[in-house]
């Protein structure tokens, strides 16, 4: 998907008002993103109205819509501070930076980064 695509939305008062001051909602396609900046950082939620959506349509989204330097995650929290008001509804955080080690995978499970891992097998460096 392309920004071209992005269509801002106007937010109703009633939903403005549970949101982060400034928040701004956008249709993507078919789906619907919110996305805001608070004290604690970048927040985007996306939803579709049948299905969830897709991992492209939440990267696609992420990268339209938010700085690129900033590192999203999806999180879940304790159950005792999970909220879900649209079940077709993922959120993004923004992260601290952190280095991303990535490892390949072998066809056989193993991880070719001198590791033994169960099912695969340990490699030499």
């Amino acid at each position: 998907m392309i920004a071209s695509q992005v269509i801002e939305l106007p937010i109703p008062p009633a939903l403005r008002a549970t949101l982060e001051p400034g928040a701004r909602a956008y249709k993507f396609g078919e789906c619907l993103i919110i996305v805001g900046l608070s004290e604690q950082g970048w927040h985007m939620s996306i939803s579709h109205p049948s299905r969830y959506p897709t991992w492209d349509e939440i990267r696609d989204a992420r990268y339209a819509l938010v700085p690129d330097d900033v590192t999203m995650a999806m999180l879940l929290p304790p159950r005792s501070e999970y909220v879900n008001v649209h079940k077709n509804c993922f959120h993004l955080w923004q992260v601290a930076k952190m280095p991303i080690i990535v490892a390949s995978f072998d066809m056989a499970g193993g991880c070719d980064d001198g590791v033994a891992r169960a099912g695969g097998s340990e490699t030499a460096s």
